[in-house]
């Protein structure tokens, strides 16, 4: 009897390492899907920025050719 308890013990010991691992899996993949996504918004308001500079330098262009 005394072996079945050691062995249930090394199992449940195991039950809990691998939940563990699990768990810290998950949240490793949920850190570096936030950190993609804030990357990808990021470069996202980037390109925006960038388009509306783009348009306000054309705007301030064709302005400065209308005034002469």
């Amino acid at each position: 009897m005394h072996w079945l308890k050691h062995r249930r013990e090394a199992q449940r010991e195991a039950r809990i390492k691998a939940s563990l691992e699990a768990s810290l899996e998950v949240r490793q993949k949920s850190r570096a899907e936030a950190s993609l996504k804030a990357s990808f918004e990021a470069s996202l308001e980037a390109r925006r920025k960038a388009r509306v500079a783009v348009r306000v330098k054309s705007d301030r262009e064709r302005s400065a050719k209308a005034r002469g």
